[in-house]
């Protein structure tokens, strides 16, 4: 708020779009999975209110393109190991992204190739969030500054 954000929340499984819909952030919502390369269209839940559903899997680049933005201030991928998946299928060098945060889980050996993948196209790591509980990992890359 104090930044004066746009915000683009997007969660695909059902009961938890509707705890975030609940929250009435002031952002934009989508429930729908983002795409990677290695991802099928759609991705089926099993929900306790909506039974069996298929929510569709978009390209980011997609949404963005929709909503017409090429700057994104802060983009926060937490996709049960499918983190890499998804930053690789997003043409970093098209948008502007300042700040990506990744959560990981403890013990996935994701969290290497992410942080290589990302220091390979102009961010470095800024900080790292340690939640021991949940045996889960968040790291922030900011972007480098143009010289």
């Amino acid at each position: 708020r104090s930044r004066d954000w746009d915000g683009l929340l997007i969660e695909p499984h059902p009961g938890r779009y509707r705890q975030l819909r609940q929250k009435h952030r002031k952002a934009l919502t989508l429930r729908t999975c983002v795409r990677s390369n290695s991802s099928k269209p759609e991705k089926e839940f099993e929900d306790a209110i909506e039974g069996h559903i298929k929510v569709p899997c978009l390209w980011l680049e997609s949404i963005l393109n929709a909503l017409g933005k090429n700057t994104v201030d802060l983009l926060s991928v937490d996709a049960r190991d499918q983190e890499m998946e998804i930053l690789k299928a997003i043409p970093l060098s098209k948008y502007s992204i300042n700040v990506i945060t990744v959560e990981f889980v403890e013990g996935s050996g994701s969290d290497m190739s992410v942080m290589k993948y990302l220091l390979d196209h102009g961010y470095h790591a800024n900080h790292q969030f340690v939640n021991h509980p949940l045996h889960r990992n968040d790291m922030v890359f900011t972007r480098k500054k143009s010289s």
